[in-house]
C-alpha cells in the first residue's frame, strides 16, 4: 500500500481507508461479539445463581416440612403416651375402687359372720350356763338322794332340786357326758353320817333338767 504526502502529512489512498474502515468494522464486531459473551456470561450467572437461591430455598423448605413431620410424629407419640397414661391411671383406679369396694364387701360378710358367731356363742353359753346349773343341781340332789338325805325342809332349795329331779321335768337339755362331780362335805353331813367325805361319781342318764324358780 503506498502513502501520498502532502505538505509532509500523509495521504492514504481509497484502498488504505478500505482497509482501515474493514479493520474498523472487524473491531466493532469483536467488541460486539465480546460484549454480548460476557452478557451470556451474565446471564449464565444470574441464572446459576437463581437456581442456586432455588436450590437453597427447596432445601430449607424440605428442612422444614421434615421438621414438621418429625415434630408432628413426636407430638402424636406423646399424645398416644398420655392417652395411653390417662387409660391406665383410669384402669388402675377402677381397679382400686373395685378392690377398695370388695374388701369393704367382705368386711360387711365377716363383721356379720363374726356378729352371728358372736350371737350363738352367748346364745350356746347361756344355754350352757343353765344346763350346767340344772346339771350340778341335779348332781347334787341325786347324790344326797343316794345318800338317803331326804330330810330338807319343805319350801327349801334342796327339796325343790330333788322334786325336779324325782318328777317329770319338761324337755329343755340333754346330759351325756359321763361326769366325777365329789359332793363337798357339809355340817349336817358330819353330823348326821360322822362326817365322813365320801367322792361319788355321778352318770346321768339321759334325762332332762329343769330347775324351779
Amino acid at each position: 500500500m503506498q502513502a501520498v504526502f502532502k505538505d509532509g502529512k500523509p495521504i492514504f489512498d481509497a484502498r488504505h481507508a478500505a482497509l482501515v474502515a474493514i479493520d474498523a468494522e472487524k473491531e466493532r464486531q469483536r467488541k460486539e461479539e465480546l460484549r454480548r459473551i460476557r452478557e451470556e456470561v451474565r446471564k449464565q450467572k444470574k441464572l446459576a445463581a437463581a437456581e442456586d437461591k432455588a436450590d437453597e430455598r427447596l432445601r430449607k423448605a424440605n428442612e422444614r416440612l421434615q421438621k414438621r413431620t418429625e415434630e408432628t410424629v413426636e407430638k402424636t407419640k406423646k399424645a398416644e403416651e398420655r392417652v395411653q397414661k390417662k387409660s391406665a391411671a383410669e384402669a388402675e383406679r377402677q381397679q382400686k375402687a373395685e378392690e377398695k369396694e370388695l374388701k369393704k364387701q367382705e368386711a360387711a360378710v365377716e363383721k356379720k359372720r363374726v356378729a352371728e358367731e358372736t350371737k350363738a356363742a352367748a346364745l350356746y353359753l347361756k344355754k350352757k350356763g343353765k344346763a350346767s346349773k340344772a346339771y350340778e343341781a341335779a348332781a347334787v340332789a341325786e347324790s344326797r338322794v343316794k345318800r338317803g338325805r331326804r330330810g330338807a325342809v319343805k319350801g327349801s332349795p334342796d327339796e325343790e332340786v330333788q322334786e325336779t329331779v324325782l318328777g317329770t321335768p319338761k324337755v329343755k337339755h340333754t346330759l351325756k357326758r359321763k361326769v366325777t362331780m365329789p359332793l363337798p362335805p357339809s355340817k349336817s353331813a358330819s353330823s348326821d353320817e360322822g362326817g365322813e367325805y365320801i367322792p361319788i361319781k355321778f352318770t346321768p342318764v339321759k334325762r332332762t333338767l329343769r330347775r324351779r324358780l
